[in-house]
């Protein structure tokens, strides 16, 4: 990927202007930086990541994405080293930390990334059906509905999309259950994921490569029940403790 590449593709996203600070040119939604390009280096961007996030991109892509050093870093801010990081990742990425900085109203719609060509008549049709088919089977799939239910009264928790996949529940903005690819994925203390995965309810998350993640435990449907699951990470996420104790 090329900075001209990255600055295309920040800017295709919905009313995304470019501005610069320190010399370096960076990319606002509402006011609020989102993005930057030339920093550390010519070769490099940043991007505005929630700490979960950063842990998913920094696993799928170790080439690609590191923490930005100290506090800073801490809170979210990565790196992109963009000679290294893959396309479809970065695009990604860049919507995640748009996600993050737009206005409440527009960033709870789906971005679509502005076109630069018009579509046929027929390409159109073709993409409506697909994305549709593509909602139907993540947006309605009826095994995480039980899981998006319990929580609705919360305040704390909110649904957002991420990696194609409008099922990714946070709690005060950090990821703690999500669907994915028709998969329960939670975030639970690293003995409690030992158990299940010894138990063979389910199996350490693969974001990617390979790389496994200590703390994620990915589930088939009808191995455990997703909605205690789901309320035990909430707990273990908001808190930063480990899940009450279960009863026998």
């Amino acid at each position: 990927m090329t900075p001209s590449e990255f600055r295309k593709m920040a800017l295709r996203l919905p009313e995304v202007v470019e501005a610069s600070h320190m010399s370096h040119p960076d990319f606002r939604v509402g006011g609020k930086i989102f993005a930057t390009l030339g920093a550390p280096g010519a070769e490099w961007g940043i991007v505005k990541l929630t700490p979960d996030e950063q842990e998913l991109f920094v696993r799928i892509d170790p080439e690609g994405f590191r923490p930005v050093p100290g506090g800073w870093g801490r809170q979210g801010a990565t790196n992109v080293r963009l000679k290294s990081a893959k396309n479809s990742v970065v695009r990604e990425a860049l919507l995640a930390a748009w996600r993050n900085k737009a206005p409440g109203g527009l960033a709870a719609v789906r971005a679509t990334p502005r076109r630069e060509k018009r579509a046929t008549k027929e390409t159109k049709k073709k993409t409506a059906k697909k994305t549709t088919r593509n909602r139907e089977a993540v947006v309605g799939d009826p095994t995480f509905a039980p899981v998006v239910a319990a929580f609705a009264n919360d305040p704390d928790v909110n649904r957002k999309r991420m990696f194609s996949s409008d099922n990714v529940l946070t709690v005060k903005g950090k990821i703690f259950a999500m669907l994915v690819r028709g998969r329960f994925v939670a975030k639970l203390p690293t003995a409690r994921v030992d158990e299940l995965v010894s138990t063979r309810r389910g199996e350490r998350f693969d974001p990617g490569h390979g790389r496994l993640m200590k703390e994620w435990v990915s589930i088939p449907a009808g191995r455990a029940d997703w909605v205690r699951l789901a309320k035990e990470a909430n707990r273990y996420v908001r808190r930063g403790e480990p899940p009450r104790p279960r009863p026998p």
